[in-house]
């Protein structure tokens, strides 16, 4: 190339850079704006070698008006996502506390001496609210996953004590049937796992409730099996089964295997299984279903984990079995590296004899006794020596503020503590609490987490400003049952959190055994 024609070209492509390009908005000749984009380059003409200039004006006002409708939908549907996350955030607040209340009631009303009437009454009640409040976790839970916003929180957890929890709860209900729940656990070398157990509970009882609903006779079992890596989860019914088209008709939302009489004779809401599915993939597992029609059905779960610890901390506790009691303890003993060995004690055999530190501890035992409710005494040993299972209330004697702008809420939780011995101080609002703790003796603080004018937030920052009283535990009281999301948004001002309903257990082995 000849050194005048590169600086020609040089001289163009300097004019060019001036020259329109891009996109812009131009009024017609009708008055009318259409969007164009304009382009311009430079071009030889073939004929005389000389530089041309071309600019192209296109008319983009349809392509336009397209990408601004996409622009518009998506902001509309960010807008929808805030207005569901407010409205579920609500509606988990707004419903979950009447049923705490309720579910809170009706617990005190069990600690009464109740005529035979009364007590049936009592009891049918609780049954109701408390399939209540799983409907409403339930439709609450599947809002949640559709929208993208339920979080898993990992903790340590005993796979012994997940599964058996969950068998227990579904004991009444298979024993009204006559179904036979069959359960046996699996013995294992790993002691805690890494996981989110409140979900794997969810999952298995959500198996288990339609495992039990479609089996009008015969047997329901529940297995385990701690792997390598894995939690595998099997759960067999006798019952009416699926064909393969069913199966995937059920694991869609609202929907059940069969027409609508099945689902007014079995009832639920057709989110089970959907729910099953979509929280085993967050936990990054794989459900397996087989099922054939009127034999029965198998759903096959695995759940990758991370051992969190093992039993060898419990090879300081020996223990006395008494040879004609539940003789099946002693491998599950020595599975959590304890000593065993055997020994009469008296005339009972319904007792297990633990040597620690030198001090003796009785545990009493039945047919009924579960190994994770065994494993769970030993377990706390240290805080339970020498108990009786009687609940004297010198051991709880604290002085306790709760704070909650529900009155209902608030009177339960105050016969609840004062039940346990506590001293209560109640207030309805944060503002007069603060004022209280400032001045008197607190050994630890309730508060509610949304409440007018000051906030559990508020109150606990407030409490923990003054220097000789930080040393105060302050545990939020919350319908949301995400924890960690609590803590987050609460940038962990609180020591704990407690989710609503409370319940009796709940206060005693979290903050009132010492």
């Amino acid at each position: 190339m000849h050194d005048e024609q590169r600086a020609t070209d040089v001289l163009l492509l300097g004019q060019l850079e001036n020259l329109p390009q891009g996109q812009y908005r131009m009024q017609g000749c009708q008055l009318n704006f259409h969007d164009v984009q304009v382009a311009s380059k430079f071009i030889e003409d073939p004929t005389s070698g000389s530089s041309l200039l071309l600019t192209t004006i296109s008319d983009i006002t349809e392509q336009k008006r397209y990408e601004n409708s996409i622009l518009e939908a998506n902001h509309q549907e960010r807008q929808a996502v805030k207005v569901r996350e407010r409205f579920l955030a609500m509606m988990s607040h707004e419903l979950r506390t009447p049923i705490a209340g309720l579910q809170g009631a009706l617990e005190l009303m069990r600690t009464e001496v109740l005529s035979q009437k009364v007590a049936t009454l009592q009891s049918q009640a609780y049954e109701s609210a408390s399939h209540l409040s799983r409907l409403v976790d339930t439709v609450l839970d599947f809002s949640k996953l559709e929208a993208n916003e339920l979080s898993l929180v990992y903790e340590p957890a005993s796979p012994l004590a997940l599964v058996s929890e969950v068998v227990r709860q579904f004991e009444p209900m298979a024993a009204k049937k006559a179904l036979n729940l069959e359960f046996t656990p699996q013995i294992s070398v790993i002691d805690k796992i890494h996981c989110d157990g409140v979900r794997i509970k969810q999952v298995l009882a959500n198996l288990l409730s339609n495992a039990i609903k479609f089996t009008e006779s015969g047997v329901v079992s529940v297995q385990y099996q701690v792997e390598a890596e894995h939690l595998r989860l099997t759960i067999f019914d006798s019952g009416i089964g699926m064909t393969p088209e069913q199966i995937d008709i059920a694991i869609q939302p609202f929907k059940q295997a069969e027409d609508a009489i099945t689902t007014r004779k079995f009832g639920g809401t057709g989110l089970g299984l959907s729910i099953v599915y979509q929280l085993v993939e967050l936990m990054q597992g794989r459900v397996e279903c087989h099922s054939e029609l009127g034999k029965g059905t198998c759903f096959e779960l695995l759940i990758p984990f991370e051992k969190a610890k093992h039993y060898s901390d419990k090879d300081h506790v020996e223990v006395k079995l008494i040879p004609k009691s539940r003789p099946e303890l002693a491998p599950w003993l020595s599975s959590w590296g304890m000593q065993t060995s055997s020994v009469k004690f008296h005339d009972n055999d319904e007792q297990l004899v633990l040597l620690h530190r030198g001090n003796n501890f009785v545990l009493n035992l039945n047919e009924s006794t579960y190994l994770d409710q065994i494993y769970s005494r030993i377990e706390h040993i240290d805080e339970v020596m020498g108990s009786d299972d009687v609940l004297p209330s010198d051991k709880f004697a604290a002085r306790v503020v709760i704070v909650d702008d529900n009155s209902i809420n608030l009177s339960v939780m105050r016969l609840q503590l004062e039940y346990l011995g506590a001293t209560v101080y109640a207030f309805s609002n944060a503002v007069d609490a603060t004022e209280f703790i400032s001045e008197e003796s607190v050994d630890i603080v309730f508060t509610d987490y949304h409440m007018p004018d000051m906030d559990g937030v508020d109150l606990a920052t407030a409490i923990h400003s003054n220097p000789l009283k930080q040393h105060i535990p302050i545990i939020v009281c919350t319908a949301i049952n995400d924890t960690k999301k609590v803590l987050e948004e609460s940038q962990s001002v609180f020591s704990g959190v407690l989710n609503k309903p409370t319940r009796l257990k709940s206060f005693i082995c979290r903050y009132f055994i010492t």
